[in-house]
């Protein structure tokens, strides 16, 4: 947590190290951002149907899409204030093996099988940030950080377990795999993450300019404390910017 803080200092005290550039940028920039979000998920996820505890998951990972409102706001010589908020929508999967498992199988009697079992979390979210940006080299390259706060919208999971093994073996119905949970996850709550990178102005016209970013996402607390459940991301993302 020391060396986070110390990071976060850093990029926002950066502005104050370097020297001004009279970039001569608009007072203010506003436009939509679409893009592609990459995310890393920390934590053991522990699946229930409410009678039992099923399996332990660890390390997903997941690609979506987001989409958001943007705007840059000078605070004069080379350096902005910019926020911003957004929608973003990720599917992240994640796999457990449980081996010489007791199921029941056809027959009506109790076989030992190789499981195999996915789950699939699927997440909609609301988030807003805010920071400095910082113009680093001409025509407007810049370097960006601030926090960030992610709104979880119903995330759910859905689980899928399959025999793998011994060859001929079935569950009871005569199936190979089976749905074992699909509903809403518990306890999820709002987060707070520490976002930071880099971006470009890009004139196309007096009034009109492209603004791609590449955004890192670090969190500074979980997203589900019971399951120690936090996030990490990148976001990649080209934005259209009007001059007002």
């Amino acid at each position: 947590m020391n060396t986070m803080r110390f990071f976060l200092a850093m990029i926002v005290a950066l502005p104050m190290l370097l020297p001004a550039q009279d970039n001569g940028k608009p007072d203010l920039l506003i436009g939509i951002a679409p893009g592609m979000s990459m995310r890393w998920q920390q934590g053991t996820m522990r699946t229930t149907d409410g009678y039992y505890d099923c399996c332990s998951f660890t390390g997903g990972s997941g690609i979506g899409f987001t989409a958001g409102v943007t705007a840059m706001y000078s605070l004069g010589s080379a350096l902005y204030l910019r926020g911003g908020a957004g929608w973003e929508h990720v599917v992240s999967d994640y796999s457990a093996e449980r081996k010489s498992y007791p199921i029941l199988g056809q027959g009506n009697t109790v076989e030992y099988a190789d499981l195999q079992n996915d789950l699939s979390v699927s997440m909609s979210a609301l988030r807003i940030d805010a920071g400095l940006a910082y113009m680093v080299i001409e025509p407007g390259l810049f370097i960006f950080a601030g926090p960030s706060v992610t709104v979880p919208l119903s995330p759910s999971w859905t689980q899928t377990e399959e025999i793998t093994g011994p060859a001929g073996l079935r569950y009871l119905d005569g199936s190979l795999s089976k749905v074992l949970i699909d509903t809403d996850i518990p306890g999820t709550r709002p987060f707070v993450s520490l976002r930071f990178g880099a971006g470009a102005l890009i004139p196309l016209t007096s009034d009109l300019q492209l603004m791609p970013e590449m955004l890192f996402s670090i969190p500074v607390m979980e997203m589900q404390p019971d399951f120690m459940w936090s996030m990490s991301g990148l976001d990649l993302s080209v934005g259209m910017m009007l001059r007002l």
